[in-house]
């Protein structure tokens, strides 16, 4: 079976409010006009339409606010990580012979991050930066390689996803993940 996780939300942490609230911080801008901005600039990003770097001079610019990209690139990947339980079942999924595929929006520094973290036991990585398209996108779920299975944190991207004909498994953590692959006959 050809299954499919989002990275962050489902194999490692990710949280957009608590994101965009650090963010103010650093900006010393407003959490409501943070997050306008945010949600304003974000598609461009996890598409690479523009750059982080761009990203935040824009987010910069918008809020009236500075900092410097290091910083903003520190507070980005401090943000992220690994879910043990969830990497060693991913992995015990690869070791069963399933194929293991990553489908995430993401920017250009946290790409890097998921192939230096993952690299051992993911089969194909389609990460939005480096395609050009994001979730719900249904051309982005078209460039997985003959998907069974889907698995994702986000509403939006499980309905994006049964609207192109996938199996889709909104995740609610591993516990009850498993109960939905032994719906659906899965070994692991």
């Amino acid at each position: 079976m050809n299954i499919y996780f989002d990275m962050g939300g489902v194999l490692e942490t990710w949280n957009n409010r608590l994101y965009i609230k650090r963010l103010s911080k650093m900006l010393k801008a407003g959490e409501e006009e943070t997050t306008k901005a945010f949600l304003e600039f974000l598609p461009s990003v996890d598409r690479n339409d523009i750059s982080s770097k761009e990203f935040l001079r824009r987010m910069c610019e918008k809020v009236d606010g500075s900092c410097s990209y290091d910083d903003f690139k520190e507070l980005g990947m401090s943000m992220i990580k690994k879910k043990p339980e969830m990497i060693s079942f991913a992995k015990s999924l690869k070791e069963k012979g399933h194929f293991i595929g990553i489908c995430s929006n993401a920017w250009d520094f946290a790409a890097e991050h998921f192939r230096r973290q993952h690299f051992e036991y993911v089969d194909h990585f389609l990460i939005s930066c480096e395609v050009g398209v994001r979730k719900p996108d249904p051309e982005m779920y078209a460039l997985m390689e003959e998907p069974d299975l889907f698995i994702d944190d986000f509403h939006e991207n499980i309905e994006g996803a049964k609207k192109v004909g996938l199996d889709a498994i909104k995740f609610e953590g591993l516990k009850h993940l498993e109960e939905e692959l032994k719906k659906r006959g899965l070994s692991y």
